[in-house]
């Protein structure tokens, strides 16, 4: 279930984009507005 993101596929990727070439990878997370993707925990040590 995604929360707060979409993963879209290559073929999915808007033509706006320009993103139909090699050099892109099969999928792409995009966090929603408000929100942002980084690697790691919450949790403090």
């Amino acid at each position: 279930m995604e929360k707060n993101y979409t993963v879209l596929k290559r073929e999915e990727y808007p033509e706006r984009w320009h993103y139909k070439n090699d050099r892109v990878g099969d999928l792409m997370v995009i966090a929603d507005e408000g929100y942002y993707i980084r690697e790691g925990s919450r949790e403090r040590f």
